[in-house]
């Protein structure tokens, strides 16, 4: 109130504006609109930011909604994905059963042997190590090449029921992985659109802040104009006494 006071022990000197002296009234009548006229603005300020804030709100809101939508969708085709990879596992483990099934009066030839280690250490690496999307769907592609070897190196010693559940099997494995690759590629595209709605949602929350602080700072002005009317509308009256 410091301003005030000062300004209010001007009411007993002679005031001069442009030469001119103006009556103690006058001047706080000028006092009086120029504080009126001050929270008049603040309060319309604060209006407009408020409409303003309940705009952003609703729209950070949306973000949120349709951002947490579409991490649900990942997760889901995550555990789809898991679930493929894990079928895919126990068929491998039946496909290799099989094949010694149908070889055990007989060594197992080298190049069985070769494309078996081949592909558990690529079933291996896909169930342990993080990779990238690129990564995993070249590892599936080489898993499938490899799967088709195998088949291609045991099928002339099959008999019939061994034979027709290993084609079941690697053509169930073919399209386990097919699925697999199409996943990752829904998956990248959530993502992607995830990652734009929570930047949306992280600069409308940094906005909303913004204006609340704003219009904290302008209830403060607020307070302090309207205490600024009552004491200089008390002093007018005690002058017209």
């Amino acid at each position: 109130m410091q301003g005030i006071e000062e300004l209010a022990s001007q009411v007993d000197r002679k005031i001069f504006v442009d030469g001119s002296e103006i009556t103690r009234k006058s001047l706080v009548s000028f006092i009086l609109e120029k504080h009126r006229r001050k929270l008049k603005e603040s309060a319309e300020e604060r209006k407009r930011l408020a409409g303003e804030v309940e705009r952003i709100r609703g729209e950070v809101e949306e973000e949120k909604k349709r951002r947490d939508e579409l991490n649900r969708k990942v997760q889901e085709l995550k555990r789809e994905r898991q679930r493929l990879k894990e079928e895919n596992r126990q068929l491998r483990g039946e496909f290799f059963r099989l094949i010694e099934a149908e070889r055990k009066n007989e060594p197992p030839r080298k190049e069985v042997k070769l494309y078996r280690k081949y592909i558990e250490d690529l079933e291996w690496k896909l169930q342990t190590e993080a990779i990238t999307l690129e990564t995993e769907k070249r590892i599936l592609k080489e898993m499938r090449e490899a799967y088709a070897k195998l088949k291609e190196l045991t099928h002339p010693e099959k008999i019939e029921e061994i034979n027709q559940r290993i084609a079941e099997i690697t053509k169930r494995i073919g399209e386990n992985m097919a699925r697999i690759e199409e996943l990752h590629t829904e998956m990248a595209g959530y993502v992607e659109e995830s990652n734009v709605h929570h930047q949306r949602y992280v600069e409308g929350v940094k906005r909303l802040r913004e204006l609340e602080s704003r219009m904290k700072w302008l209830e403060h002005v607020s307070k302090r104009e309207e205490e600024a009317i009552q004491f200089w509308s008390e002093m007018g009256e005690r002058m017209s006494e």
